[in-house]
């Protein structure tokens, strides 16, 4: 009789829709994560004054063969045994055009890059911080040519570069964390850290 009752409170529950909600974290993708981006540094060729006000805190960075944009999540130390790394789960860098035409353009003519050499905000196109021995070694910045990717997805005016290898190679298995660089063959302009959810971010699972 017990059992009989139990099924039947069970299957009216049920029914009326007040079931236990189901755990959020269930299946293999994981709890999405998505933090701004709170290293951003714009260095360009016709830039020379390191705490120049035009090159962080914008709304807007123009990106191009003159002008490159350096980004990095300064905490990620905190969250590498969070990170989930099982299919189909990856890291990704996301950032925002300003219009529809702009994320054509980008998509096609920007690039990634694992940077391989430590940089502060005061950055400038010929020096990764402003002592002798953080001069680049290549003006514009040394990064890994290798190590290069295109934005995979565009959404809306969204683009994302999956930077898993990256992840795996530098923060994970190196414990270092340079962040990447952003370059551009051509002129595109990309939506700066002061745009609320149109901000630089970077997105993960756990």
């Amino acid at each position: 009789m017990r059992t009989f009752l139990y099924s039947l409170i069970t299957i009216l529950i049920v029914g009326s829709g007040c079931a236990m909600p189901l755990d959020p974290v269930k299946g293999k993708e994981g709890l999405s994560q998505m933090r701004v981006l709170d290293g951003v540094k714009l260095i360009s060729v016709d830039v020379d004054q390191a705490d120049d006000p035009r090159c962080y805190g914008q709304r807007q960075y123009t990106v191009s063969e003159s002008s490159r944009l350096l980004l990095r999540y300064e905490d990620l130390k905190s969250v590498l045994s969070k990170v989930r790394l099982d299919e189909p789960n990856q890291v990704e860098i996301q950032v925002s055009a300003q219009n529809e035409k702009e994320a054509t353009t980008a998509q096609h003519h920007l690039k990634l890059c694992p940077l391989t050499l430590n940089w502060m905000m005061l950055a400038t196109w010929r020096a990764a911080a402003p002592f002798g021995s953080y001069r680049w070694s290549v003006p514009g910045g040394d990064y890994d040519l290798e190590g290069c990717i295109l934005a995979q997805t565009v959404s809306k005016l969204q683009l994302r570069f999956n930077v898993t290898p990256w992840f795996i190679q530098y923060p994970k298995g190196r414990n270092i964390n340079y962040g990447l660089i952003l370059l551009a063959d051509q002129e595109v302009t990309i939506i700066g850290e002061q745009s609320g959810a149109d901000a630089p971010q970077i997105l993960w699972k756990e």
